[in-house]
Order: C-alpha cells, then sequence, then structure tokens
C-alpha cells in the first residue's frame, strides 16, 4: 500500500522526507497502486518522465542481469571443460 508506506514513514521522525521519498519508491516500483490524485498533482508531464525514467532503469537492469547470465554460462562451461 504506497500511500500507507509513505505516510507511516512521513510519520517516523528523523529524516521524514528522505524515508518517505524510499518508502514510496519500492512500494512504487512493487505496485501499481500510487493514488491517482497524487498523479494528478504532479501533472503529465512529470508522470511522463518518471514513466520514461523507470523504462530506462528497467533496460538497464534487463541489460545487466543478461550480462551477468552469459557470465555464468561461460563459467559453467569452463567448469564443464575441466572436467
Amino acid at each position: 500500500d504506497v500511500r500507507a508506506a509513505v505516510e507511516y514513514a512521513a510519520n517516523f521522525g528523523r529524516d521524514t522526507d528522505t524515508i518517505a521519498s524510499m518508502a514510496g519508491a519500492l512500494c512504487g516500483a512493487l505496485s501499481a497502486d500510487i493514488p491517482q490524485s497524487w498523479l494528478d498533482a504532479l501533472g503529465p508531464e512529470a508522470v511522463d518522465s518518471a514513466t520514461e525514467l523507470a523504462g530506462t532503469l528497467l533496460n538497464a537492469a534487463t541489460e545487466r542481469a543478461r550480462r551477468e547470465q552469459d557470465r555464468i554460462g561461460v563459467a559453467l562451461d569452463l567448469l564443464g571443460d575441466a572436467q
């Protein structure tokens, strides 16, 4: 629940803006249940920018996972050749 996570974090104490931002980012990444009123308050340009950034991050993570999978495959091939 994005709203609950951000509200709890904002009321936690200490560095609440940072904590609420991180909680919102994590929950938002795991759920598409961001309150519409928040999206409306941001405006379409900010939402489009965030959507574009999310796509860029997803592509980077996917590429890194692919490279890691390739690296592991090479290591397994080397292990198989050594036997």
